[in-house]
């Protein structure tokens, strides 16, 4: 391992004081810092803290030929945010030579520009060029050039390209840190400025980690991550396929744009989680630690490059409608009308395993049937997961073996998959014995049964916006519950849980059960209204409520064509 990288601590000063040229390679997210997470104050406390030295983490660098220009494989958003408090430094003592008429002009201009130098970048001598230290992708350098040289505060507001979301971050930065500096140094003059930067940029230091290829810095960010320390190693994925065509300009631009799209379906968060679903549903599944090596030697060259993302853009668009039910796609001809309410189910119960499955259906086979299959997949998940928490691991293999066969045409519609899908169907005694015992705790899941096992019972669909969870044996109760020996044990029981509205449950907080039982038997709903019924609310009473839900139950999430 030490042959393929070395590590090094430095302060920001000896990266930026040296000629190298830092550049953001064109696979990285844009800016995306933003101080909704924080990250801006954050930045900003540890560089105002009282330590002399301070550590901001680690940075990682691959040399290109060229020594003088180095990729930042990782920690971009740091260097960025960094260079940005600078230049909104530089910013005020602008303002402050343009503004001060008895001063050395002359002097501070020079001052300007050697700290200029130093940290933001110089003009080239014979083309008058001006050359940053630090070179952001194709979205945001175009802005962050045009802010580096803009000579007084508002110049940057007179940017004429296209400002995207990421460079109004970059622009939010640059007033946010002008501000917080401004009020920093006691008096704002040349040498004053002059201080802050040097104390600045020699008190932050970072852990620097050199690579000399795209592979080494994957095994680097698998060793970090098994460590803690999270890396987006699917930006190297986007490196590779790019390398792959990045001999042909127009070849690499249509790469970009290829990608691009595929970010604006998935969101960043869900990359990693998209990009190993969309590869299972085709080949056979891989740890996500192996995912880049197993994808990388699949892809030899640019045809196959291409091939490999337009079939991934193919599937950012279902997967993004996968977890979006009202889409007006869903209301096409073609699905059933059941399609939005089916999807939106399996977002309420968080469930994700069988997208590789419904996204090579959508590809092969189109709409027919559909609605049924999503609608298998609730009910199978919702009983091997959500009630019997069997092992994820075994559903996903037997999914992958499904996708597969979807995608090479050895399954060609519903009745192929059944004989598969009985893998994973929780026989109903097993069932039903694990929901008549179950505690559940998560609120958009009770939400979900309850108004299920509420339609059941002859009440209308809720919106669950407008309904919280009410517990019978009160969270928060008082002393009067006193014919429970274990109460704890009966807090979560779904038979202790109904639904009531927002308004309607805040008045019975820490009420007795014959205070409620009044607000119950009012109630529309015949989840609820059903309590009234019951003259005490104790341990028999819950499992004798639990066990009358069960025989719902076994209705509701009954798949009787998985049972032949």
């Amino acid at each position: 391992m030490k042959e393929n990288f070395t590590a090094e601590t430095k302060s920001f000063k000896e990266l930026f004081m040296s000629d190298s040229i830092y550049i953001i390679p064109p696979y990285q997210r844009d800016y995306s810092w933003n101080n909704e997470n924080s990250e801006w104050e954050d930045l900003w406390n540890d560089i105002t803290s009282a330590d002399t030295k301070h550590y901001v983490g680690f940075i990682v660098l691959k040399e290109r030929e060229d020594d003088k220009l180095i990729e930042v494989i990782d920690g971009q958003q740091r260097l960025a945010t960094i260079v940005l408090i600078i230049l909104s430094t530089l910013n005020l003592l602008k303002d402050y030579i343009a503004n001060n008429k008895d001063i050395n002009k002359d002097a501070e201009n020079r001052r300007l520009q050697l700290l200029k130098s130093d940290y933001i970048g110089r003009e080239d001598s014979i083309s008058l060029t001006f050359y940053n230290k630090l070179k952001l992708n194709k979205i945001n350098d175009p802005f962050f050039q045009y802010l580096c040289q803009s000579k007084t505060e508002n110049d940057h507001l007179c940017f004429s390209g296209k400002k995207a979301k990421s460079n109004k971050l970059l622009e939010l930065a640059f007033n946010y840190f002008r501000k917080k500096v401004n009020a920093a140094i006691p008096m704002i003059d040349g040498e004053n400025i002059s201080k802050f930067l040097e104390k600045i940029t020699q008190k932050l230091f970072f852990t620097v980690l050199y690579v000399n290829t795209d592979a080494n810095a994957y095994t680097l960010f698998e060793t970090l991550n098994a460590r803690g320390m999270k890396l987006a190693a699917v930006d190297l994925l986007k490196n590779f396929l790019y390398s792959k065509v990045s001999l042909n300009l127009e070849h690499l631009d249509a790469m970009q744009n290829h990608w691009q799209e595929i970010s604006t379906h998935i969101k960043e968060g869900d990359l990693n989680k998209f990009i190993r679903t969309d590869w299972g549903s085709r080949n056979d599944l891989v740890e996500d630690r192996r995912l880049y090596n197993v994808i990388s030697k699949k892809i030899s060259n640019d045809k196959s490059a291409f091939a490999y993302v337009k079939d991934l853009k193919e599937s950012s668009i279902y997967f993004s409608l996968l977890q979006n039910p009202q889409d007006a796609y869903w209301k096409q001809s073609g699905f059933n009308q059941d399609i939005c309410q089916y999807l939106d189910n399996l977002q309420q119960l968080q469930i994700k395993q069988i997208y590789g499955v419904l996204i090579a259906y959508l590809k092969k086979i189109g709409s027919n049937n559909f609605h049924t299959l999503v609608k298998w997949a609730e009910n199978i998940s919702f009983r091997f997961n959500t009630i019997s928490s069997l092992d994820a691991k075994e559903q996903e293999k037997i999914y992958n073996e499904i996708a597969i066969k979807i995608s090479t045409g050895e399954i060609t519609g519903l009745n192929d998959i059944k004989k598969y899908l009985k893998k994973v169907y929780v026989k109903q005694e097993d069932f039903l014995l694990k929901f008549s015992k179950v505690e559940i705790k998560r609120t958009a899941t009770i939400k979900y049964i309850l108004n299920k096992l509420n339609q059941q019972m002859g009440g209308p669909s809720l919106n669950l916006n407008d309904y919280t969870v009410e517990h019978i044996l009160s969270q928060n109760r008082n002393n009067d519950w006193t014919t429970f020996s274990e109460p704890e044990d009966f807090i979560w029981r779904l038979g202790n849980l109904t639904l009531l509205e927002k308004n309607t449950n805040e008045d019975l907080d820490n009420k007795i059960f014959i205070q409620k039982k009044e607000i119950y038997q009012k109630d529309i709903n015949p989840i609820t209204n059903s309590l009234a019924a019951f003259d005490n609310w104790n341990e028999t009473a819950i499992d004798k409520r639990q066990n009358s839900l069960t025989d719902f139950a076994k209705i509701i999430w009954r798949i009787s064509e998985l049972e032949e």
